[in-house]
């Protein structure tokens, strides 16, 4: 009807700041419905906050690979599984001085069956045994029960993007983004990873089929041959 139809493609680098933007929002969309399935079902949510040791002079790709070498193997744990009946967690880094600093933030649903100080202690213990530094857990189900704010604030807090890039310079920032590129920095486990699949599952049946588009046109030049960018 003589308007123009738009065309684009998504690069879908975490790095774009629009890619990234839309990564965040949908990730965002998603963990707030599961974190408010859970609190409404009454479940022991814990916060937690692993570190690992820096060293000054290390590549932002060296400390990513060693933090997540760690939650691997922790979460390989039976005993660790047996604890956890699902969990969401971001990795971030940020940089003071020379040193890169990757942590994670992880928020973990508990087995009813430990209380949450059994629960802390046993995430101390594995964490440190497989060579994670400091860690800061706390009980958080209550106040995001309580507060809709506070629960939205968390769900922003996890969302938030691998790096907090205000806070580093150019050069350090394209090194975290080259570190990270290919590899995960928000992970889905257990029951929370079902709870979101089925969320999905749901909108995609209610969206229903996707509008038919003509077809993009050609983006050579039939006359002169010269390709359009």
């Amino acid at each position: 009807r003589g308007m123009p139809n738009a065309y684009h493609f998504n690069c879908k680098d975490k790095a774009c700041s629009f890619c990234r933007a839309h990564k965040m929002s949908e990730e965002r969309k998603w963990l707030r419905k599961v974190i408010q399935d859970r609190v409404n079902d009454g479940a022991l949510l814990s916060f937690a906050t692993l570190t690992i040791r820096t060293f000054p002079n290390e590549s932002p790709e060296q400390t990513r690979t060693r933090v997540q070498k760690v939650w691997s193997r922790m979460i390989r744990h039976p005993y660790f599984r047996d604890a956890v009946v699902g969990a969401f967690r971001v990795l971030e880094t940020t940089k003071k001085n020379d040193t890169y600093h990757a942590h994670i933030h992880a928020l973990i649903e508990v087995n009813p069956k430990f209380s949450h100080t059994k629960f802390r202690e046993l995430l101390r213990q594995k964490w440190r045994f497989y060579g994670g530094g400091f860690i800061h857990a706390k009980r958080v189900d209550k106040e995001l029960r309580s507060s809709t704010k506070k629960l939205k604030g968390m769900v922003f807090e996890l969302s938030s993007y691998v790096t907090k890039d205000h806070d580093l310079g150019m050069k350090d920032w394209v090194k975290v983004a080259v570190a990270g590129r290919g590899k995960r920095d928000f992970g889905w486990l257990m029951l929370w990873k079902k709870i979101k699949k089925t969320f999905k599952d749901i909108a995609a049946k209610a969206k229903g089929e996707p509008i038919d588009l003509p077809a993009a046109p050609s983006p050579i030049n039939e006359d002169t041959g010269e390709v359009a960018w």
